[in-house]
C-alpha cells in the first residue's frame, strides 16, 4: 500500500499523521511524502522520523 501525502508547512501537524500512518499494521505503508516547498522544515522532519518507510519528494519550485 502506497499513501500520498502533499505538504506544506505541515508543522505541528506532520508528527501525528505520520505517527498514524507508520503505525497501521494491517499492511506497512510505504509514505510518499510531496512537500510543496515549505519553510518550516517539514521535510526535514519527515526524513528524519520516518527513515526509509517515508520517501520525501520536494518540488522545484512552489506550485500552490
Amino acid at each position: 500500500m502506497t499513501l500520498i501525502v502533499p505538504c506544506w508547512n505541515a508543522g505541528p501537524h506532520l508528527r501525528p499523521l505520520l505517527d498514524s500512518l507508520l503505525a497501521q499494521h494491517e499492511r506497512e505503508p510505504v509514505i510518499v511524502l510531496v512537500d510543496d516547498r515549505s519553510d518550516d522544515g517539514s521535510a526535514e522532519f519527515a526524513r528524519a522520523h520516518g527513515g526509509s518507510r517515508i520517501e520525501v519528494l520536494v518540488n522545484e519550485r512552489r506550485l500552490g
